[in-house]
């Protein structure tokens, strides 16, 4: 079964995410690839580990689902995993966080290696502006994005501590992403936004998936 992002989900959502030099990325990727499977996936609570890397070489992004934060922090708690987790970060060390869904067009499927463009923005913030970034940025999907051609889902993020926020979306082409991001109505959108989140986007694929 393939991971769904849904409003209808009560799990926790945890990013990771890697930034890293290009000629690191794939060794990276396996290294990591390695830990999960060895330690992380047979921890109780574990659902899922959706590993996403740039087209442009530069970051790895793992959308991971637990059953709660209990379990997320019993399982890398464990003995095991803090074994096998001793060389899996030679090249970068990724930055996770908690997060709630608070906006979901449609219920989102994640896939391994399917033929589609799949964005994550991820949004540096405040306390203070994580609330109206939120605002913005629904308003923008709300009255302008969703009828684009091309568009499919988009699912918004916010973390625990008020600092990030991130932006999972699918299109149909890498095409349809660029024609939006081209277009005077959305730059003016994106630009109000960008004055109080500092914005991180790239176009991903999915080239590795472990499930519960």
């Amino acid at each position: 079964m393939n991971s769904i992002i849904s409003t209808n989900n009560k799990l926790l959502t945890v990013l990771v995410y890697f930034k890293i030099e290009p000629q690191y990325q794939m060794e990276q990727l396996k290294l990591i690839k390695g830990f999960v499977e060895k330690a992380v996936k047979k921890q109780n609570g574990f659902i899922s580990a959706n590993f996403h890397t740039s087209l442009d070489g530069t970051r790895i992004a793992n959308y991971a689902q637990w059953r709660s934060e209990k379990d997320y922090n019993d399982g890398f708690s464990s003995l095991d995993v803090n074994v096998a987790s001793q060389d899996v970060f030679k090249y970068a060390q990724g930055e996770a966080r908690y997060y709630d869904l608070v906006y979901s067009n449609k219920d989102t499927e994640i896939k391994e290696n399917r033929n589609i463009a799949t964005v994550i923005n991820y949004f540096s913030t405040t306390p203070h502006n994580q609330q109206k970034m939120i605002d913005a940025w629904i308003e923008f999907v709300e009255n302008y994005v969703k009828k684009l051609p091309g568009f499919i889902s988009a699912n918004l993020h916010r973390s625990r501590d008020g600092t990030r926020v991130f932006n999972y979306a699918q299109w149909e082409s890498k095409e349809d992403v660029e024609s939006m991001m081209s277009n005077p109505k959305a730059k003016k959108s994106i630009d109000a936004i960008d004055k109080i989140a500092k914005p991180d986007w790239h176009l991903y694929s999915v080239p590795y998936i472990a499930r519960q």
